[in-house]
């Protein structure tokens, strides 16, 4: 499960392989290779996984959902009109928050696609509750809805279950350097690692993994008073096409230029014609005074980017339950999946 589309990168690897992970569906043409099958035809056809929720509902076709009711899942909303050449909004109808409350029982195999692109951030929501976006259902109620229907199963109580869960509009809010939406995902995954260490509280045998594929956008904390740090010439656009909810535009000067009341930090790059420094986002903490707001250079904490991509930093990993002792401060990446199959007893 994650809040991207279903077909992206991260919950891609768990039901398919492609040369290139651009290869989504539901064409056969670039940027697939040929002899590719796309990512959304792999998904439904691979008979992989028992519980499926993310976005991406336009890669997918009504073959797709027929071939997955044959195998028995439970599909939410519907992929499509077989009679058409082509899907979209007016023939595809999501999943919500509704339909995913009506699944119950045990051994239930089922697949919910809640937007035809990528799920919507959760400051929208909370600031739209009336749009058509709020019906999504939210990373932490999925992750509670995925462990009660995996937790009631056959398979769980012969051989136990594996869920992947991510929050993947943390790393593309980052992309667009959009400080309150990458902190409402934030929090709306920290929801998510609770639901997760309250099943296994109560289910003494699960082990939790919470990590990162990497660090994106060079997401600093900072104090009032301190430089920005150096940026592109202008910040990235934040566009989302598939799912145009998902846009805004940052409050912040653009082109590079510096702002007079909150950047405090020298030009960076050569050259004082090309200035790179734009001031970070500022936001009152509760300890300010009452007239400071956000967006006030006097608010205490500050946010700052250093790039619109994928950075070098180190990730932390945390684990807790059986087996948590393999996984150490420090470690390659590529170690995790080995210390998993361990843990799980594997070969």
């Amino acid at each position: 499960m994650t809040n991207s589309e279903i077909t992206d990168a991260t919950p891609a690897v768990m039901f398919s392989h492609v040369s290139r992970r651009g290869c989504q569906g539901p064409t056969f043409g670039p940027p697939c290779l040929p002899g590719d099958v796309p990512i959304a035809e792999q998904i439904a056809r691979n008979n992989v996984a028992d519980v499926i929720f993310g976005g991406g509902l336009s890669r997918f076709e009504p073959a797709d959902e027929a071939v997955m009711r044959t195998n028995g899942y439970r599909v939410l909303g519907n992929f499509g009109d077989a009679a058409l050449p082509t899907q979209t909004s007016a023939s595809q109808r999501v999943a919500t928050r509704s339909d995913v409350a009506a699944v119950t029982g045990r051994n239930q195999r089922v697949i919910g696609l809640f937007n035809r692109g990528n799920m919507t951030v959760e400051k929208y929501k909370r600031e739209n509750p009336g749009s058509v976006q709020a019906a999504e259902p939210t990373l932490p109620e999925l992750t509670q809805k995925a462990l009660d229907l995996l937790g009631n199963s056959d398979q769980a109580e012969r051989r136990g279950f594996f869920l992947q869960v991510e929050g993947s509009l943390i790393d593309k809010r980052s992309h667009a350097n959009d400080a309150a939406q990458t902190l409402e995902e934030m929090k709306a995954f920290d929801d998510a690692v609770d639901v997760a260490l309250n099943y296994a509280s109560a289910n003494r045998d699960t082990l939790v993994i919470v990590t990162a594929d990497h660090e994106c956008g060079g997401f600093n904390i900072i104090s009032k008073g301190s430089f920005t740090n150096a940026e592109a010439i202008a910040p990235p656009g934040n566009v989302d096409s598939g799912n145009t909810a998902n846009n805004s535009t940052p409050t912040r000067p653009t082109a590079g230029g510096l702002d007079p009341a909150r950047s405090t930090g020298s030009i960076n790059g050569s050259g004082s014609s090309n200035p790179r420094n734009f001031a970070p986002a500022t936001f009152r903490t509760p300890d300010d005074p009452a007239s400071v707001a956000d967006g006030s250079p006097e608010a205490s904490l500050w946010l700052s980017y250093l790039s619109g991509n994928h950075t070098g930093a180190n990730v932390n990993i945390y684990a807790q339950g059986p087996s948590a002792d393999r996984f150490d401060e420090w470690m390659d990446n590529t170690d995790i999946y080995r210390k998993m199959v361990g843990a799980l007893g594997l070969n």
